[in-house]
């Protein structure tokens, strides 16, 4: 098999619509990877007692495949970390354990789990609030190992999916509006390309360990880590010439406000807003901001200085996990 998609979601409704949205993502990738052997790997994070499991909506589709994290899995998840000291933090409180329970979704988590069920050579991670035009299935076949690869995100509000779709299902890319020209204007480094899209090598994946699999309902930037994991290793970052489609929908308020909740594990001397302090990530930082959007070269920085911490974190949140 050539590629796997894994995306996590819940049937909780989120955001509104999120099934309706779920499934013009599925029917866009049916369009964009014509004549590529796929498989998406749809996990069914924590789902609601009361409700259907989203792979159900998909039965007739023989590319999904359901992997299912369960309540239990989710909680004793977290009880780990709790046990071992883990604490979470805001600027001007911590967070108790009783609040912390009320976290139903833990993306990364799900990702790490639907890795090792994935049975394509090559792997992306990506969400289910994004379109895909055609275009992707003409890269798949010429992918290398050892290089992250990452593409530009286009947004469209809710009012333009439709009209999205209908260029998608006829065959067309996507349409440009002057909104997305002027962001366009904006997106000038590989930085502004990290949300989204990681497609990598199946033995790269799991040589990175996925994303870190730390109960957190929105971790700060865990997507850049993986890709930083990745150059730490010696692997290459590619930028495809290549946009897929985000429905943005603004975020509910207090996801905005977990974004500035810190993890930290002092038992392994973790604290995940330092750690991105670091020489090593200030250098990835750096160059990857400095990368011109134009340039068709692969970026590779010498960072493995960071490797034994990295092998040392990998290890560790592994056994948790």
């Amino acid at each position: 098999m050539q590629l796997s998609i894994i995306v996590c979601g819940k049937n909780d409704d989120y955001c509104g619509d999120f099934l309706g949205r779920l499934k013009k993502h599925i029917a866009s990738l049916h369009i964009a990877l014509h004549g590529i052997d796929w498989e998406y790997i749809l996990v069914d994070y924590n789902p609601p007692p009361n409700k259907p499991l989203l792979s159900s909506y998909f039965n007739n589709d023989e590319r999904v495949r359901s992997v299912i994290v369960s309540q239990r899995e989710h909680q004793s998840l977290l009880s780990r970390h709790l046990s071992m000291g883990a604490r979470y933090l805001y600027s001007d409180r911590e967070v108790e354990e009783e609040e912390l329970r009320q976290f139903g979704f833990f993306g990364q988590y799900g990702f790490y789990v639907g890795l090792h069920y994935a049975q394509g050579e090559y792997i992306l991670s990506t969400n289910s609030d994004d379109l895909f035009p055609v275009g992707l299935s003409d890269w798949i076949p010429d992918l290398k190992p050892n290089i992250i690869y990452r593409a530009w995100r286009r947004n469209v509000g809710e009012s333009d999916v439709d009209a999205q779709m209908q260029h998608i299902l006829a065959g067309q890319d996507f349409t440009s509006s002057s909104w997305m020209r002027s962001l366009d204007k904006k997106t000038k480094s590989l930085w502004k390309a990290q949300g989204n899209f990681v497609l990598i090598d199946r033995q790269s994946w799991f040589d990175i360990g996925g994303y870190l699999p730390i109960p957190h309902p929105r971790l700060t930037e865990n997507d850049g880590q993986a890709v930083f994991f990745g150059l730490v290793l010696g692997k290459s970052l590619f930028c495809l010439p290549y946009h897929f489609v985000n429905i943005h929908i603004p975020a509910p308020t207090y996801l905005g406000v977990t974004r500035k909740l810190n993890y930290c594990l002092p038992g392994i001397d973790y604290d995940h807003f330092k750690e991105r302090e670091c020489n090593e990530w200030k250098q990835f930082k750096k160059a990857v901001k400095a990368k011109n959007v134009f340039s068709d070269d692969f970026l590779k920085i010498n960072i493995s200085s960071y490797r034994k911490r990295f092998e040392y974190l990998k290890h560790s949140f592994q056994a948790l996990a």
